[in-house]
């Protein structure tokens, strides 16, 4: 893994500074970027070249791991990411960031509560999943649950999840 630091936080700024304020009653406490970086190469490279849904994303990792790739800080990265979020703000956020980057990779963005049964469009559509819930202080930990098994939900039969299970066998 080897990429310009500079031109990748300043990748990562450009979405920091779309991303709306979080609501800490609603757990939202987002990543600095130094760990946005680092995570979100990661997520491109795992997710290279595939359809991938990110259930709730007020980190904005999905728009960082396109960004990354559009700017030309990495040459790897998804080849479609869908953004599942209930806070309309960010759903927003997605959108209007991501139309900026559609020429190099489809983003799309839903308002959707994990609380509810995933949309039936939703339901194994997806190479992979990405999630990073609210750990749960408030219910237990039930929310890490559901982020969980709406992900496991909207990715397909053999999904990029099974081969990485296979191949550490």
């Amino acid at each position: 893994m080897e990429f310009d630091l500079r031109k990748a936080i300043n990748a990562i700024s450009d979405v920091v500074q779309n991303r709306p304020a979080p609501i800490r009653e609603f757990d939202q406490i987002y990543m600095k970027v130094a760990d946005m970086v680092i995570q979100a190469e990661y997520v491109a490279r795992v997710f290279n070249n595939k359809d991938v849904v990110f259930v709730g994303d007020g980190d904005g990792i999905a728009l960082s791991a396109a960004h990354l790739k559009v700017q030309n800080v990495i040459n790897y990265g998804p080849k479609s990411i869908t953004v599942l979020d209930f806070d309309e703000r960010i759903v927003n956020s997605v959108r209007r960031f991501g139309e900026k980057l559609q020429s190099k990779i489809e983003i799309s963005a839903h308002l959707y509560n994990v609380a509810e049964a995933l949309p039936p469009e939703h339901f194994a559509a997806y190479d992979g999943f990405h999630i990073n819930p609210p750990w749960g202080a408030s219910n237990d930990g039930e929310s890490v649950i559901a982020f969980f098994e709406r992900g496991s939900q909207a990715t397909k039969e053999k999904s990029l999840c099974d081969s990485l299970i296979s191949e550490s066998r």
